[in-house]
This record gives C-alpha cells, sequence and structure tokens, in this order.
C-alpha cells in the first residue's frame, strides 16, 4: 500500500472547501473526502493506501501479551457499541482479518503504530501506548449500514507533550461513579491520559480514609471499592486518575471534623477556625503521611500525587499568639515559612511513597530562607501570578500549563473551542473573560513545560460532560499534535464526527432542542413553546423520558417524535437572590428492551416568558470601573453606564458588562415583625456592600472570597429600603445575599422579601 500524499492534499482541501460551504448555509450535501479517518487529536503521520478491511463476525481482537488482554475486551465492547458488531477478543495466532493488539520495545513512551494490510496492528511499547492506538483504531472505524470497516492506512504516531489532563472539582459537587466512567471515557476518546480528581476541599473530605473514618463527609464520600473499581476501569482504558489531598489552604472540611489535629483549639477548648492549616500541630504531618500512604494504595497506577498548596490564607494564623511562639523557638522569620516547610515536607513524604509531587502554583522564587522547594516538584501554573512560568522555568520547576485562560472551566468561566483551537501551550493567560483583552505570559521552548490540564471548577455532575466535551478535544489537539491537521474549519469536520461517537458510548442517541435559545451547554430559554427530538443512533433502541425530575424506566414515556415543552411543564425555581424561573427539567435515557444503554442525559428549558413576568422590584445603576478594583471606588468619578429596573437583585443576569463595573442595587424589603435580623453577604471575584435603611451593615469591600461577612440589624415591622453595591473585578462576579427569620432561625429567600416597584 502506497502513501497517497495526494489523497492527503486533496483531502484538506476538501475539508476546508466543506466547512466553508457549511458555514455559508450552502445547500448541497457538502462532505470531506470519506477515504481519511476523522482523528482527534490528529496523528503525526498518517499515510492512505488503497480500500479497506471489513470487520466480520468472525473477526476477533487479538492480545498479542497477556497484559493487553484487558484492552481487547474495552475495544471490542466499544466497537460493539458503535457499530452493533460484536468482536471475540482472543490470544492466540492472529488471522486474516483480526485486530491485532502488540508490545513493541523498539517503541518508546507513548508511541505507536498501526498498521491494515490483512488484518490491523496496533503496536506499542506499553500498555498506555497501545490503548493510545486503538482509540485512533476506534475514530478510524467506519460504520455503514450495520457494516464497519478500517481503510486501509499506515499511522505512526506519539504526543508532543506527556502531561495532558484533565481536572474534576468532586469535593464540593457530588460525582456518582457513574459520571466519573464518562469522564474516563471522554479522556479516553481524546487522549487525556490524566483524570485529576481534587477529593478535598472546604466544602467535603471525599476520600474514604480507613485510618480517619471521621474524615468522610455524609452522603458525599465514596468507598473504598468504588474507587479500586474505577482506577481499574480507567487503567484498562489508558487512562491514569491522579488524586488531590488539598491542603494547607481549602482544608475546611478536615478541620471541622478532626479539629484538634489539623486545625487549632483555644484556650477555652473550642476549635479556631484559622482558614489554614495548623502548621505547628505536632499530629499534622503524621496524619498527612498517612493519608498520602492510603491514596497511594488506592491510585497505584498514578505516578502522582497532588498536594494543592493554593490560596492558604496564612494571614489568619500569622497574628495568633501560638504562632510566634512557635516561630522564635524553631528560629524561622515569618509564617510563610511553615507554608513553605509544608511543601518541602510534604513533598518528602510524597516520595516515601513512591509518587511524585504536584502543587498549584502558590509559592514564590524558589520558596523561601529556611525551607527550599525541590526542583522535583511540578508546578501546575493556573493563575500566572504567584510565580510567573518563565520564573518557574529558570529556577528549574517542570511546569504544567493549568492558567486560567484558556484552561479554566468555572462557574460559567470558558472559552471556546476555536479559541482553545487557536491557542499555543507555551502561552500562559491570566483571569478574564475577553479573549482580545488578556494578559498573556508566553514562555520560550522547554523540556520543563510538560504538558497541560484543563481544570473544571464547581461544576455539578450533570454539567461536566456538555461543557468539557469539545473544549477537551480541541485542548488535546494543541496538546498531542499542535498545528497539525489543518485549520479550525478542517478540524471542526472531524470533530462533528468523533462527537457522534461519544453520543454513541455514552448515551446511545442524540438530543435537540429547537425554538429556544441555548443560554449553555444544559440550559435553553424559550419563549411559547420548546420542540425537543431525541435520535437513537442504533437499531433497536427505545428513547426514554421524564418532566418530574426522575430518573427514565423502562416504562416512562417514550420521545417518539418531537415533544413540546410549555409553560405548564415548569416548575417554580425561587432562589436566595436570583431570578425566579419557570424551568422544566427532562432527563432522557436509551433502553433496549428493559435494559438501560449507557447514561441519561438532562437538559433544562426555561420559560423566558415567565421572567419577565416576574414583578419590577429594584432598580440598578451600571457604573464603569476601568480600574477594576474590587473596593469600593470614588463613585463620583465613574461612568453611569445604564440605568434599569430589574426583578431580582443578580449580577450574572446581566448583560453586556463591561470588563470591569460598579453595579448598584435598590430597592425596599417586606419585614415581617418587629426584631434582630441577621443579614450574610459574601462575593467572589469582586467586592461588595449592603446598606439597611442607608445604614451600612454588611460591608466586604475589599474581600474578594467565598466566606460569608454576617452582621445583624434591629428593624420594625413594615418595609425597609436597601441599597447594594457590588465591584466587579470580573466581568461575571458572582454575590449571595440573605437574611434570617427572627422568629424560625431560618434564612429567607431574598426575592420573596421584595416589595415591587407599584406597591411601594
Amino acid at each position: 500500500m502506497k502513501t497517497g500524499m495526494k489523497n492527503m492534499r486533496r483531502w484538506k482541501e476538501c475539508a476546508v472547501l466543506s466547512a466553508a460551504m457549511m458555514l455559508l448555509g450552502n445547500t448541497q450535501s457538502a462532505t470531506a473526502d470519506t477515504s481519511v479517518p476523522p482523528l482527534v487529536p490528529w496523528p503525526k503521520s498518517v499515510t492512505l493506501g488503497q480500500g479497506t478491511l471489513k470487520l466480520k463476525a468472525g473477526s476477533r481482537i487479538v492480545a498479542a501479551a497477556s497484559s493487553l488482554v484487558p484492552l481487547a475486551q474495552v475495544l471490542a465492547d466499544e466497537i460493539a457499541r458503535l457499530g452493533g458488531l460484536q468482536l471475540k477478543s482472543a490470544s492466540d495466532a492472529p488471522r486474516s482479518g483480526d485486530i491485532v493488539l502488540r508490545l513493541d520495545q523498539a517503541l518508546t513512551g507513548e508511541a505507536y503504530q498501526i498498521v491494515t494490510q490483512d488484518q490491523v496492528v496496533v503496536s506499542g511499547g506499553n500498555y498506555a501506548a497501545v490503548a493510545m492506538g486503538t482509540v485512533t483504531l476506534l475514530q478510524a472505524v467506519k460504520i455503514e449500514g450495520g457494516a464497519c470497516s478500517i481503510p486501509a492506512v499506515t499511522i505512526k504516531d506519539e504526543p508532543r507533550y506527556g502531561y495532558r489532563g484533565l481536572m474534576l472539582d468532586v469535593a464540593r459537587k457530588p460525582h456518582s461513579i457513574d459520571s466519573l466512567r464518562q469522564v474516563i471515557q471522554l479522556c479516553r476518546l481524546y487522549k487525556v491520559r490524566y483524570l485529576h480528581l481534587h477529593l478535598t476541599d472546604n466544602e467535603a473530605f471525599t476520600f474514604p480514609s480507613t485510618a480517619f473514618p471521621q474524615l468522610a463527609s455524609r452522603n458525599q464520600s465514596y468507598k473504598l471499592d468504588e474507587l479500586r473499581a474505577l482506577v481499574k476501569y480507567a487503567d484498562e482504558r489508558g487512562v491514569t486518575l491522579v488524586p488531590e489531598l488539598e491542603a494547607p489552604g481549602h482544608c475546611g472540611a478536615m478541620q471541622s471534623t478532626m479539629p484538634d489535629t489539623f486545625g487549632m483549639i483555644g484556650p477555652d477548648g473550642k476549635p479556631v477556625r484559622i482558614n489554614c492549616l495548623n502548621f505547628m500541630n505536632p499530629k499534622v504531618y503524621p496524619a498527612l503521611d498517612t493519608l498520602v500512604g492510603e491514596m497511594c494504595d488506592v491510585f497505584r497506577s498514578s505516578p502522582y500525587i497532588h498536594i494543592g498548596s493554593d490560596e492558604a490564607w496564612l494571614g489568619e494564623i500569622g497574628p495568633r499568639p501560638e504562632t510566634a511562639a512557635y516561630l522564635k523557638e524553631h528560629n524561622l522569620s515569618s509564617v510563610h515559612e511553615l507554608y513553605t516547610e509544608y511543601i518541602a515536607k510534604m513533598n518528602e513524604t510524597v516520595k516515601k511513597h513512591g509518587k511524585q509531587t504536584i502543587v498549584w502554583e502558590g509559592f514564590g522564587g524558589t520558596g523561601s530562607k529556611s525551607f527550599k522547594i525541590p526542583t522535583d516538584v511540578i508546578v501546575m501554573e493556573f493563575e500566572v501570578r504567584y510565580n510567573p512560568p518563565q520564573d518557574l522555568i529558570k529556577n528549574g520547576y517542570p511546569v504544567i500549563n493549568a492558567s486560567w485562560t484558556p484552561l479554566y472551566v468555572v462557574n460559567g468561566h470558558q472559552q471556546t473551542p476555536e479559541h482553545l483551537f487557536g491557542w499555543e501551550m507555551s502561552r500562559f493567560g491570566q483571569v478574564g473573560d475577553d479573549w482580545e483583552k488578556i494578559h498573556w505570559t508566553k514562555v520560550d521552548p522547554t523540556p520543563l513545560l510538560t504538558g497541560a490540564q484543563m481544570c473544571a471548577w464547581e461544576q455539578p455532575e450533570w454539567l461536566e460532560i456538555p461543557s468539557l466535551r469539545k473544549r477537551v478535544a480541541a485542548m488535546s489537539q494543541q496538546v498531542w499534535s499542535p498545528g497539525s491537521g489543518g485549520d479550525y474549519a478542517a478540524f471542526a469536520l472531524r470533530l462533528a464526527a468523533t462527537e457522534s461517537m461519544l453520543d454513541r458510548m455514552l448515551y446511545g442517541f442524540t438530543l435537540e432542542v429547537a425554538q429556544a435559545k441555548c443560554l449553555s451547554e444544559c440550559v435553553s430559554i424559550y419563549q411559547k413553546e420548546a420542540t425537543v427530538t431525541a435520535r437513537p443512533l442504533s437499531e433497536g433502541l427505545s428513547i426514554r423520558y421524564t418532566l418530574n425530575g426522575q430518573e427514565p424506566a423502562p416504562d416512562s414515556p417514550l420521545l417518539e417524535g418531537p415533544l413540546k415543552i410549555t409553560e405548564k411543564n415548569g416548575v417554580d425555581q425561587g432562589q436566595q437572590n436570583a431570578p425566579k424561573s419557570l424551568r422544566t427539567t427532562l432527563r432522557v435515557a436509551a433502553f433496549r428492551g428493559s435494559a438501560p444503554v449507557g447514561s441519561p442525559r438532562i437538559a433544562f428549558l426555561d420559560n423566558y416568558d415567565y421572567l419577565q413576568r416576574l414583578p419590577k422590584a429594584v432598580t440598578l445603576k451600571i457604573y464603569d470601573n476601568p480600574g477594576g478594583a474590587i473596593k469600593r471606588p470614588d463613585m463620583s468619578q465613574l461612568k453611569l453606564l445604564a440605568e434599569k429596573i430589574e426583578p431580582h437583585v443578580w449580577p450574572n443576569a446581566v448583560q453586556d458588562l463591561p470588563e470591569h463595573s460598579v453595579l448598584v442595587y435598590k430597592g425596599k424589603i417586606d419585614v415581617v415583625a418587629d426584631g434582630q435580623y441577621e443579614f450574610g453577604l459574601r462575593s467572589e471575584r469582586g467586592g461588595s456592600q449592603l446598606y439597611i435603611n442607608d445604614e451600612l451593615v454588611c460591608d466586604r469591600s475589599g474581600q474578594s472570597n467565598w466566606d460569608y461577612t454576617t452582621a445583624t440589624a434591629k428593624l420594625t415591622k413594615g418595609s425597609a429600603s436597601f441599597r447594594v453595591e457590588c465591584y466587579l473585578a470580573a466581568r461575571r462576579g458572582f454575590f449571595d445575599l440573605w437574611m434570617v427569620d427572627p422568629l424560625t432561625k431560618k434564612p429567607m429567600e431574598w426575592t420573596k422579601l421584595l416589595i415591587p416597584l407599584d406597591q411601594k
């Protein structure tokens, strides 16, 4: 089979032309050269031959080494899911028409080769490399009329960068094991080698420690057998799970359950809030050693342990007399040295257990005078602020690009797949939403830049796949084989094919929403009605749905034709200070007979007319604040951009904000009885202040963390005026506002307290 360079050039030209025709809305069929498989990421070398190899019922997947037997079964299951052809796995001599998986010691790292003649042979130097090759093979399988075939092709491939990662925040938002399996399949499809699990934070401790069982958060921690099975599931697919034990900041869950070990006890015998690990407690490091050992035992295949090390609020521990005494006793100059000592000590602990340490960017320079951070510590660069990447590299540290732009997906902040496709691994972007205004730092080529990681923070499990699927693909293209495979139009054509594959593997059907505007990956807004259509991707499937929040069952209603969603389907979704919405929650799943196929999908449909009909209750003034400070600015110096009347107090609902702004809400609330009322205010990516009857009650000017500031005010029955000022350092800042009923002692929904303007 000779090389097909002319075919390759022709394919690229066709792909670009086809994409252009599709974008222009050409009514004629526009498809790329179908002889070239839609591979994402594009391999290092693709040589086309003539003809195809048809897979038949007698074809097998032969594991030429015993270690590859699990991979053969994984590939067989995937081909069955995609094309309905169930191939048997074997370990005897290969025959014509077989797929052969074999080890080749001449290939190093993750390099692999695929050669199609009368057999398909996938070779790699180790299990992970062969697993990468089977993904490419899977993407190359062509399915037509129930028949599966593989084009005659020779592929030689290896990644440009070894660390290709994705992080999930399972501590702040519960994630079921099933949802993690889905993300593992996503990682496999796009050759993302490492899935980093943020297992611990202030909100929860999800790792099931046997030494300290009290650490496990109720209803949110995993079981040991679940995690071990998940590690096996990932290993078999060429994906490695990396655990994170977050400290010395973000360890509130550990401190709340074991304050005598991880926190601080005051003279009165009660826990003292310090928002940081108590470095000085002699129990701390032995306990952390135990926890690291337990994680290493569960996540045996991971070469890494992530120890967090970011955003340690040292200011709360520094002024305490216990700290001053400890620093003096140990001849340390500042509390910062306790932080650098933590990284150095934990690195020794991690190495003792046979792993390598990863930390978030957090320390400056090379550490402190007393405690230097060893250069075998890998640093994930995320804010490009505490320790710039060029400085880390200059000082000899391996660096993983996890920069906020473009690799963070959090609270509605995310860059488009096209932006990710146009990004280069050597570029690190700071916080910001406007791509054209991002401050970038670029580093020179160096072996110390080891890869990249996309980080999904604070997302519910149902949002992970929709928000990540295309972005992970674009990131992987730029980390695996940057600059190859043509322009974005060509990439988009290939991506459409692999997206269809992902739907087949995860769900078994596609889901389309018409007559609605897409607000996010899972939320659409409509006016009079929306139309939902599901299309099964293989024969014999029934698609069933629910609108009551329950998971679909074999006897749930069939989604056979277009489903009309109207206001009567919606449920009122009142929140603390966000607008109410009339939301329909649609859950859809595929079944073969009574057996579920894949995982359910979820979509939210919000009625826009309902939102518009809410009574107007507050006035809003929007000011441009070019400086972007989170402290209260001199309001007389700011430019007034707009004045609005709104039904709610919710900065996220304001459209077309400048990069930095000040929002001022004014209105009245209904006071149900005389009493002392407690108020709470918190804000992130911006400061804020709450005034009641023109008196400052909660002051968060200059504070941008996600902690509540609480205060009380005496109110009399009737009405009270309020003013909220929010100083946004980013286009999408967040704040939460509540008031406690003095009788029930429960928070009251702010939206239910608002007095409409026409009643004032």
